[in-house]
């Protein structure tokens, strides 16, 4: 079996940090967790509990994919493997995403299944990243036609057995080998939140590598505690990333953008009539960053 590092973005995660670390600390894999300037007890808990792990801080809060490229400059395994902090990882989830990857010499990238707290199949197997999904997920088509969102993936997520090919997994958990990592360059450090996981996925098949979601994996993600903490961040980088992202491919951006700015303005209007300022003015917030992006 080719060594492995696991690489960890960590931001206020102290709440969730410990139990993915737990299953794994001990399993004699690098692990190397890059922290982005976090504000409560993260990298304590870490250098107390795991003085195995390899800790990373960094000055200030750079993104998920800027801080995932930093980690992966101290890694030395031959695969890696890039993780969540919210994730419940083991070594059967470790050693099965590398066991596929390292056996299959035309895979670029491999994300397994991913469940939910409530052990709820997450659909973390997508479809090409288009404008038109993207607009009929913010307007919560989905509700009537997953397959207007995921095509086929919807069904093949939550009925498939066999591994399949798809445009671009989640990044909540992936595994590709470290030279294919530093041969695509990495993450887009543009990217400060969100996409950066379809972004990696299009250059990789861009470049000639399949993409593949492995369902005989499965791992157990909580949700991002951190990013829904931060509202304004998440909300502004919800809408940003794809335009960004949208560009970069040569995509029709402008469908998106018009299609955000009424649903911003459906959601900010909603939210003020039920009583939630906050929520209404980050909206308006956004959207006025919107337009000038």
């Amino acid at each position: 079996m080719p060594s492995i590092s696991i690489l960890i973005v960590t931001y206020n995660s102290a709440d969730v940090i410990l139990a993915c670390l737990r299953g794994v600390a001990d399993a004699g894999y690098e692990i190397i967790v890059v922290d982005n300037a976090s504000q409560d007890d993260t990298t304590a808990l870490i250098s107390t509990r795991f003085p195995q792990v390899r800790l990373v801080r960094s000055a200030e809060n750079r993104g998920f994919g800027a801080g995932q490229n930093l980690a992966a400059t101290y890694a030395t395994g031959d695969l890696l493997v890039i993780a969540n902090p919210d994730l419940v990882l083991t070594p059967d989830v470790v050693e099965g995403l590398a066991t596929y990857i390292s056996t299959h010499a035309d895979v670029g990238v491999v994300g397994p299944r991913i469940v939910d707290a409530e052990d709820e199949v997450v659909i973390s197997a997508r479809a090409a990243f288009t404008p038109l999904r993207l607009l009929a997920k913010f307007y919560g088509l989905e509700r009537f036609s997953p397959a207007l969102v995921y095509n086929d993936r919807h069904r093949r997520v939550l009925h498939g057995i066999a591994p399949f090919e798809t445009a671009w997994v989640e990044g909540a958990c992936l595994a590709l080998h470290r030279t294919w990592f530093t041969q695509i360059g990495g993450f887009d450090d543009e990217l400060f939140l969100f996409c950066e996981d379809a972004d990696l996925c299009k250059r990789t098949w861009d470049a000639g590598r399949r993409v593949i979601y492995l369902p005989s994996v499965t791992v157990t993600h909580y949700g991002s505690t951190s990013v829904s903490r931060a509202r304004l961040v998440s909300t502004r980088w919800y809408h940003l990333a794809p335009i960004y992202y949208f560009r970069k491919h040569g995509m029709a951006a402008w469908v998106a953008k018009l299609g955000m700015v009424g649903e911003l303005t459906i959601k900010a209007v909603k939210r003020r009539l039920r009583g939630d300022r906050q929520g209404a003015a980050i909206h308006w917030q956004v959207l006025r960053e919107l337009l000038l992006y």
